[in-house]
C-alpha cells in the first residue's frame, strides 16, 4: 500500500453545523414568547372588559362540502348604541340566540373573545415542542461519537441498478476474523469495482459524517450499518 496519512483520511471528521438546532430553539422561544404575550393580554382583557349580552341580528346560509351551515352576526348595545359581531364559527347546528361578549369600555367595538384563549394555549404548546426538538437536535450534534474506526474486509456484494452493494465485516487490528458475537457488518453502495473487490481489506471511519445506523438486514439475524455517506477517498484500501 502506498504511503497514506491515515489521520487525514479517518479522523478529519466533517463537523455538522449547530446553527439548525440553535435556529429551531430560537424559533420555539419566539413562538412561546408570542403565545405568552397573547395569554397575558387575554387575561388582562378578561378581567377588565365589561360583559354584555349579544343577540342574533342576522344569519346567512352557506355550504361546506355540500353541507349547509349558518354564518351569524350578533348585535349588542352599549350606551344605547348598536354594535355588531360577526361570529367566525360555522354553525352546522342551531346557534345560540344569545351569547355573552366582553367589550372595552373605551372602545366598545374592541371585543375579548374567550374562545380564542385555547388557541393561545395551543400555540404555547407548539412553541414548547419546537423548543424541545431544537434541544434534541443540538444535543444529538454535540454528543455523537467522534469516530468509529473499522478495520474490515469486503466479503460479499449484491448487484444493483447502477452499481453494487458491498458488504464489509469488521476484523481485528491484525486483519484476522473476529468471533461472530464481536463482528460488525457494514453496507456500502458503489460502482467503483476497481477499489471494491471481494477479499480486499479496508479501513474507514464509520462516523466520519454522522453516526451510522443499523439499516440493512443481511440475513441470519444480522444487521449492517449503512455507510453510503462515505466517499471512496474516505476508505484506506489494502491489497
Amino acid at each position: 500500500m502506498e504511503n497514506i496519512n491515515e489521520d487525514s483520511v479517518l479522523r478529519n471528521n466533517v463537523k455538522k453545523s449547530k446553527m439548525p438546532g440553535i435556529s429551531v430553539i430560537f424559533m420555539g422561544l419566539i413562538i412561546i414568547g408570542m403565545a405568552v404575550v397573547l395569554i397575558l393580554d387575554a387575561n388582562e382583557k378578561n378581567n377588565s372588559y365589561i360583559a354584555v349580552s349579544a343577540n342574533i341580528f342576522s344569519s346567512e346560509k352557506d355550504y361546506q362540502a355540500g353541507k349547509p351551515y349558518l354564518k351569524v352576526r350578533y348585535q349588542y348595545i352599549v350606551n344605547n348604541k348598536k354594535y355588531y359581531y360577526d361570529d367566525p364559527e360555522k354553525h352546522f347546528e342551531r346557534p345560540d340566540d344569545v351569547i355573552t361578549l366582553k367589550y372595552n369600555k373605551d372602545n366598545p367595538k374592541d371585543l375579548y373573545i374567550s374562545s380564542y384563549y385555547i388557541y393561545y394555549i395551543i400555540g404555547c404548546g407548539v412553541g414548547v415542542i419546537v423548543f424541545i426538538l431544537g434541544i434534541i437536535k443540538l444535543v444529538s450534534l454535540t454528543s455523537k461519537n467522534a469516530e468509529k474506526i473499522i478495520v474490515g474486509e469486503i466479503y460479499d456484494a449484491l448487484t444493483c441498478v447502477g452499481g453494487r452493494k458491498f458488504y464489509i465485516r469488521s476484523l481485528d487490528s491484525s486483519f484476522q476474523l473476529l468471533p461472530p458475537e464481536k463482528t460488525e457488518y457494514f453496507s456500502y453502495f458503489s460502482n467503483d469495482y476497481n477499489n471494491f473487490q471481494i477479499g480486499k481489506k479496508v479501513k474507514f471511519n464509520a462516523y466520519k459524517y454522522r453516526e451510522a445506523l443499523l439499516a440493512d438486514d443481511i440475513g441470519n439475524n444480522r444487521m449492517a450499518y449503512n455507510i453510503n455517506e462515505l466517499k471512496v477517498n474516505d476508505f484506506i484500501f489494502y491489497k
